[in-house]
């Protein structure tokens, strides 16, 4: 149970960081559109903000770990912070190059190709499987590394933990 506060721990830090991202980035006046688009009119982009990040990767889980604190509900807020932090990579990433770019401050672009225009895009099954491998490689990396080390206890029970202090 303690590793499951500690996830909640966690999930509410990324929580706080991604506020602080976007409410320093709407103090400069330049972003503001940016800022718009990602969490208001993006189309799907909003959607994997606040409902994917924000409510399925950050306030079930901790609501989870810190409402019914067990093994299981430990087990599922951390498969939903995986899926949480899968969407704010892609919003991070592929809304930030999905939002349309004023070239040419104070100019006016003739004849640009698509100017303005937000391009959907979908993840072929070679970068879906790219992702999925990525993380099977650093579970695996994480594995060996502990047993190699040896650097877990052998006993995660509470009753054993709060006897040692």
């Amino acid at each position: 149970m303690r590793l499951g506060r500690l996830l909640g721990v966690f999930a509410a830090a990324v929580l706080y960081f991604a506020l602080v991202f976007h409410l320093s980035n709407l103090y400069a006046a330049e972003h503001g559109s940016y800022e718009h688009f990602i969490l208001v009119s993006g189309g799907i982009y909003p959607l994997l903000f606040w409902g994917v990040q924000v409510v399925l990767g950050g306030l079930v889980p901790i609501a989870l770990v810190f409402l019914n604190p067990s093994r299981s509900s430990t087990l599922l807020a951390s498969i939903l912070v995986v899926i949480g932090g899968f969407a704010q990579v892609y919003v991070i990433v592929i809304g930030g190059q999905a939002f349309p770019l004023n070239i040419f401050p104070g100019y006016e672009v003739i004849e640009g190709f698509h100017e303005g225009v937000v391009n959907p895009y979908t993840p072929s099954i070679w970068e879906l499987m790219l992702g999925l491998g990525g993380v099977a490689l650093a579970l695996f990396a994480a594995g060996l590394g502990a047993k190699i080390l040896r650097v877990l206890p052998t006993n995660l029970s509470d009753a054993n933990l709060a006897a040692k202090g």
